[in-house]
């Protein structure tokens, strides 16, 4: 069958999807990606896929931006004719489940998560809720990675009797994030012994204020003043586009008053988790973390806020610590206890962790339901 995948970047499909476009190109399926110009576009073409880039306005500010999108959408669909529209992240989502119905394509959505525009009830969110009750009324099957988001979407009204699945994230390559990686090529070497002291801290993520690195900063002053002994690390790019973003400004100064050492974009996470003790995300809101995911393949302790998608990884007490969200105080107390525990006790948290993802989070079962449901 012909299948269009679409995303708002390439790095998200490439990060995101791979295992999942591998499977189904391998099953005989012909994949056309639509996505804006991105350093892994050409990985994805790597892959066997064809490629059409689009413009996507990153801040949504310009309605030229806006209708420049959605008629470039419309064209490459009609040109395409595919049999089924898999969309991920919300404009593709949005405008692919719209164009899909006028040209009669069946549309798969994946609500990956509700980003910041859902955590703040204002104009933008009416509007946002507004376009996906008409786009996804006639959407296919709807994809959600929690139960949480789900309820949202049938009690506002944007969805009424549509099919919907739950599926557990994006999933993780468990061969790759395996509990016996160890890093072999120079480079990776080099990533695992940066940063190396008698316990590490590991965030990776964006550099937004929804994904909680504000409490993260306030919580390492907090156990800095208890005179312990730890390094915390931040892996993740500063989002300027982005009006949660944190200013790099404000980096800098963390990073100059010895809290935080950051990392930027890095296209293999393993050395850096392999170097990491616990592995932490004090996110707001969460479809399925995929940090999380990768970090407990590798048998690392998690902590986590206690919000929709997180709570999903942690079992509180048995894989890692569940905080309050917004609160430095409930995640400084988290980290605390991790850091009072003795090596036999934080490497059965990581066990624990590696067999909870293994057994519920492999990504060959998200493939098998896609496959199942094209076939």
């Amino acid at each position: 069958m012909k299948l269009v995948i679409s995303s708002n970047s390439s790095w998200n499909l490439m990060n995101f999807r791979a295992g999942l476009i591998k499977a189904l190109l391998k099953a005989g399926h012909q994949i056309t990606c639509i996505i804006p110009r991105g350093e892994a576009s050409q990985s994805l073409r790597e892959l066997g896929v064809e490629i059409q880039e689009v413009y996507i306005d990153a801040t949504g500010a310009s309605l030229i931006g806006e209708i420049r999108y959605f008629f470039n959408l419309f064209q490459i669909l009609l040109k395409t004719k595919p049999n089924y529209y898999l969309g991920y992240t919300i404009k593709p989502n949005i405008y692919g489940a719209f164009i899909s119905r006028i040209l009669g394509i069946k549309s798969i959505l994946n609500i990956t998560g509700l980003g910041s525009s859902f955590l703040k009830n204002n104009f933008l969110t009416k509007i946002i809720f507004l376009l996906y009750r008409v786009s996804l009324s006639s959407a296919h099957l709807v994809f959600f990675q929690n139960e949480e988001d789900r309820e949202i979407f049938f009690h506002t009204g944007i969805l009424i009797n549509q099919k919907t699945i739950i599926l557990p994230g994006s999933g993780v390559n468990i061969n790759k994030f395996s509990i016996d990686y160890a890093p072999k090529t120079s480079e990776e070497i080099a990533k695992a012994e940066i940063s190396k002291s008698d316990f590490n801290f590991l965030l990776i993520s964006r550099l937004l204020i929804d994904k909680g690195i504000i409490e993260f900063i306030e919580a390492i002053k907090i156990l800095k003043t208890e005179d312990r002994k730890f390094t915390a690390i931040i892996l993740g790019p500063v989002d300027g586009l982005n009006s949660s973003g944190i200013d790099r400004a404000q980096l800098e100064n963390w990073i100059l008053q010895d809290l935080v050492i950051h990392h930027d974009f890095t296209d293999d996470v393993r050395p850096y988790i392999h170097n990491a003790d616990c592995v932490v995300l004090p996110s707001y809101r969460e479809g399925t973390p995929k940090s999380l995911l990768e970090a407990g393949a590798m048998g690392k302790p998690l902590i986590a806020t206690n919000v929709p998608g997180c709570r999903n990884v942690i079992e509180d007490g048995l894989n890692g610590f569940l905080c309050e969200p917004r609160s430095s105080n409930s995640l400084a107390s988290a980290m605390r206890k991790v850091l009072k525990m003795n090596n036999e006790t934080l490497k059965n948290l990581g066990i624990a962790s590696h067999k909870k993802i293994i057994k519920e989070y492999d990504e060959t079962i998200i493939h098998e339901i896609y496959l199942n449901l094209i076939k």
